[in-house]
């Protein structure tokens, strides 16, 4: 937003009428600048409740010193410890190609698996017959599946193909990840072409994240 606008809309923020006040305050919020926060501030006393709310929305977007300050202040956020503040580490995700390579060996691992011991196994139990049942089957596919990643990477952070390319699944802060996030993160896994799903943007510490990865906020590393 240019200035001029920006000056326009402090205008009508501090002496415009109700509609006027409501989409001013709306507008310099989401404009993020800074500049506006003394106005912003200046209108937390507005007799119209929508332009108070606007007001902290846009105070809590812009985040300058003056905005947070006023936000603690007031009690709207507090003032976190500092043994209680979230750990801001960002890790460093391994390569496309080590991803890929990763699904790769863990298909080709779960498949032998599958084939030689799994569905042996079943036809033991279930007898001939397993397997004829198109659906049934595919749903018991999807079972194991699971159970294959997520034993794994609940177990040791990692799978088979990540102990042989020396990779493993941390939080995005480089925390073990704990098991309802792991549940999570494999269920993901299941949907339905997911393995077309990696990051392709600028950010250097989400290349190579796919849709499990970015929902849970978990990435792969190095060890």
């Amino acid at each position: 937003m240019d200035k001029d606008k920006s000056q326009e809309l402090i205008e009508q923020l501090i002496s415009g009428n109700d509609r006027q006040r409501r989409a001013a305050s709306y507008k310099l919020g989401k404009s993020k600048n800074p500049d506006a926060v003394p106005a912003l501030i200046n209108a937390y006393n507005d007799t119209d409740g929508s332009v108070r709310q606007n007001v902290i929305e846009g105070l809590k977007l812009i985040r300058s010193k003056e905005a947070v300050e006023f936000l603690i202040s007031h009690g709207i956020e507090k003032i976190i410890p500092i043994n209680e503040q979230p750990i801001q580490t960002t890790v460093q995700t391994v390569s496309k190609g080590i991803r890929f390579l990763n699904f790769v060996i863990d298909n080709i691992i779960y498949q032998i698996i599958l084939l030689f011991a799994i569905y042996p196994l079943a036809r033991l139990v279930f007898g001939k017959s397993f397997g004829e049942n198109f659906w049934l089957t595919w749903v018991f596919n999807l079972a194991v599946l699971f159970l294959y990643y997520f034993s794994f990477e609940a177990s040791f952070q990692k799978t088979p193909a990540k102990f042989l390319t020396a990779t493993r699944v941390v939080v995005a802060d480089g925390s073990r990840p704990d098991v309802a996030t792991i549940a999570k993160r494999t269920l993901t896994r299941l949907i339905p072409f997911e393995v077309i799903s990696q990051y392709t943007g600028k950010d250097p510490n989400l290349i190579g994240t796919w849709w499990h990865d970015s929902w849970t906020n978990t990435r792969v590393i190095k060890n």
